[in-house]
């Protein structure tokens, strides 16, 4: 309103008209686009409720960063004592006036903070809490000084995985396909991380080849010593039993089977500091999918060896792809599996 315009102004004598916008509109997003020349925004310090902007368009979705953050507290710090950061008004209510006090905050008239008295403050502390436990899940966090080799790392979900990594620290990572980039999408995730300076390498290296997985993990310890090693590839030949051929089997335990092995038996000697070494199973191993006979066989084996690792004290853990179909199928990210196989996994680390 013209009222908070100018009562900031008066506060903060550098504030022009220029330098409002407002939020209650579209207007707000133009502004932004040419404050910034197109740059957009970079951080929200709120959670503002928007009206009809597509924040997409006004910044571009980083990784939650705590040294952003601190440099925002010191900017405040600082502020506070040379004098540019001065307090708001605040309008006190007594404790038995909350809906007033609510009320009154929801008319969007006040200007400063609306305050609620609960009680008098104490001369001094007489009363000491006791600390309360809880529990607490811990949050996964990625060596921002190692790498990360994601095989199908283009695939709906290996993007998708790469973008779980660099949201929790890594800095580099390592992406293997069959194929270069060829969707949109992956043009776009690809741009995303140059942005942030992410240091993403595209291979096509083929991980059911022993020399290429030397090749492949050899690089990747180039750039920084290899954290994780995660399994994506996949490939599909669903028939019935009597319509399967030998080639079918072939090519689906390619991706599987003969691709862990190589990683399990080239990571041995060539990743010492390896953290993670993660395949992605299926429910059609053990509990059966029909036409699928070939692909739950690969998943099974690709699972032994995982354990195999586990019992001798390195590295190594399977997940089970869990179904999920969501509602609008149509705008779902993560495509490029059949929707009867189509999963979403529930990472052990705690998401």
């Amino acid at each position: 309103s013209t009222e908070k315009r100018e009562f900031l102004k008066k506060r903060f004598n550098e504030l022009q008209d220029m330098n409002f916008c407002n939020s209650r509109d579209t207007s707000f997003e133009q502004y932004i686009l040419n404050a910034t020349n197109g740059e957009g925004m970079a951080i929200f310090l709120k959670n503002i409720l928007f009206h009809g902007i597509l924040l997409d368009a006004l910044f571009e979705y980083k990784r939650y960063s705590l040294q952003a953050k601190k440099e925002v507290v010191q900017l405040v710090r600082d502020g506070i004592a040379n004098g540019t950061v001065k307090p708001l008004n605040s309008i006190l209510f007594d404790s038995d006036q909350a809906e007033q006090a609510f009320r009154f905050m929801a008319s969007g008239k006040h200007t400063g903070k609306v305050v609620l008295k609960i009680t008098d403050e104490e001369p001094q502390k007489k009363i000491v809490s006791i600390p309360v436990q809880f529990k607490a899940l811990s949050r996964t966090t990625c060596n921002p000084e190692k790498s990360y080799v994601i095989i199908g790392g283009l695939g709906g979900f290996g993007l998708e995985l790469c973008q779980w990594l660099v949201e929790r620290g890594a800095r580099h990572v390592v992406l293997t396909s069959r194929s270069c980039l060829k969707t949109g999408y992956q043009k776009l995730c690809m741009n995303r991380w140059n942005k942030e300076n992410i240091n993403i390498m595209v291979s096509k290296l083929n991980a059911a080849k022993m020399d290429d997985v030397e090749a492949l993990l050899k690089m990747a310890a180039e750039i920084k010593p290899v954290a994780a090693i995660f399994n994506l590839a996949l490939v599909l030949r669903d028939a019935f039993m009597e319509n399967q051929t030998v080639e079918n089997f072939k090519e689906v335990c390619e991706s599987k089977v003969t691709s862990t092995l190589n990683l399990d038996a080239a990571s041995r000697e060539l990743c010492p500091e390896l953290d993670w070494f993660v395949c992605f199973s299926s429910v059609s191993c053990g509990r059966g999918n029909a036409g699928q006979s070939n692909y739950g066989y690969a998943n099974s084996v690709m699972e032994r060896i995982c354990e195999e690792r586990s019992k001798e004290g390195l590295p190594g853990e399977y997940f089970k792809q869990i179904v999920l179909i969501p509602s609008n199928w149509d705008s779902f990210p993560i495509k490029g599996i059949p929707i009867d196989t189509l999963v979403f996994i529930l990472l052990i680390f705690k998401i």
